[in-house]
């Protein structure tokens, strides 16, 4: 979508307002069946059972959390941190896709968890994958939204 210089110039971000959309619709889909799967899996598997089963069901509510904030976020750009930062409606959008993006990766970073029996959070790659995965999204999402200023 093209933006005339009229609208970049009356940009407010306290103006924007979000709808639903298709894509929104899959991502929201995508990561509820994740978030839901890694729960049913967590279940079955007694996961919880024991102390480091309590520390996994910290993380895995924490993550499930985390998944569902991003996710309403996304429909509210005005609320999140960075939104002094968005200064017209392409960098909107590319906040809101970041938003979607980095649910999904919580809620594989879950399933993946849950998958290999907790052995991931044992094992110190585990953790230096996801923050990596992590830090790659944020760094790319910067990128982009200087490049579009």
């Amino acid at each position: 979508m093209k933006l005339t210089n009229q609208q970049q110039e009356e940009f407010d971000i306290n103006n924007v307002k979000v709808h639903r959309t298709i894509e929104g619709t899959i991502f929201e889909v995508v990561a509820a069946i994740l978030v839901i799967t890694t729960w049913i899996i967590a279940l079955a598997r007694h996961q919880f059972n024991g102390t480091f089963g309590e520390q996994w069901l910290t993380c895995i509510i924490a993550l499930t959390l985390g998944t569902i904030v991003l996710l309403v976020c996304c429909y509210y750009p005005r609320l999140s941190r960075s939104s002094y930062r968005l200064k017209n409606f392409s960098q909107v959008l590319i906040s809101i896709r970041t938003c979607r993006v980095l649910a999904v990766e919580f809620a594989v970073a879950m399933l993946c968890i849950a998958i290999s029996n907790c052995s991931l959070m044992v094992q110190p790659i585990g953790p230096k994958i996801f923050i990596a995965v992590i830090i790659i999204t944020a760094l790319a999402s910067s990128f982009l939204l200087h490049r579009a200023k």
